[in-house]
């Protein structure tokens, strides 16, 4: 064998190539690819199901795997969390070999994490009745299975465990307050072809324009606030749908763009 091809859900079952690893190599992957796809893998932002395949040495690709779909966990605020279910492709939720979920605090964000709750192998919340006390804390979920596994060219016991995200303190979560900040920012005007200003009450780091396939047409640094006005030239843009994602320090808000 030659390596192992790794593929992301980026939109509608359409699963995309995110990576290789070496068929002799760490049997583990990051998804760091966040440009490439308009599902861009950010672990904060959703839960994503991934395939792989493995390419001998002529070449000759296997078919892809069932899918995986990780773990979302969500802070709603006030000691309050929720988490989606770790999903296999075929199988019935909850998964038969999941023992459990164990939530776990890293109180002052320095690496150390306590346990915290062990909620049963159906349950998607939790809740800390010490949030509070915690300001500066981090909190995560794992799925713990009836089996494990070692992955190739590493010598250590057996990985039993699937962890989520982590999860910084935030402010309750809710449509409402999604809704608050898209409002925050516009795109004048809209339909367009030459010019865009994006007007916004938020402080804005980056800017990026994706197609309908995924791919980055343009990029540039936002520093927008107090409602200041930022020029985006699209008239090297072809005539069609787009996505504008403005990211802040604590936030990510998409808008949507056509391109005439």
């Amino acid at each position: 064998m030659k390596l192992y091809k790794v593929y992301r859900d980026t939109a509608n079952n359409n699963y995309a190539l995110i990576g290789t690893v070496a068929y002799d190599s760490l049997s583990q992957f990051a998804d760091t690819l966040r440009h490439l796809y308009a599902g861009d893998g950010n672990p904060n932002t959703s839960s994503w199901s991934y395939k792989i395949s493995v390419v001998d040495t002529c070449d000759n690709e296997s078919p892809m795997s069932l899918y995986h779909t990780s773990i979302h966990f969500r802070d709603l605020g006030n000691g309050n969390f929720d988490w989606t279910s770790y999903e296999i492709e075929g199988q019935s939720q909850p998964i038969v070999q999941l023992v459990n979920h164990k939530v776990y605090r890293d109180s002052i964000s320095d690496g150390h994490w306590k346990l915290i709750n062990s909620p049963g192998a159906s349950a998607l919340t939790a809740t800390d009745l010490n949030y509070s006390n915690y300001p500066n804390g981090r909190w995560r979920v794992d799925a713990v299975w009836n089996s494990s596994c070692t992955p190739t060219a590493r010598i250590a016991t057996g990985i039993n465990n699937t962890r989520s995200n982590i999860k910084n303190k935030t402010a309750p979560s809710s449509v409402a307050s999604v809704m608050a900040l898209e409002n925050k920012i516009q795109l004048v005007p809209n339909p367009a072809s030459q010019l865009v200003i994006l007007k916004s009450e938020l402080t804005i780091d980056n800017i990026r324009i994706i197609d309908n396939l995924g791919r980055e047409t343009l990029s540039q640094k936002g520093e927008v606030s107090n409602e200041r006005n930022i020029n985006l030239n699209i008239s090297r843009l072809a005539a069609g749908i787009y996505t504008v994602v403005c990211k802040g320090k604590e936030f990510e808000v998409r808008k949507k763009l056509v391109v005439e």
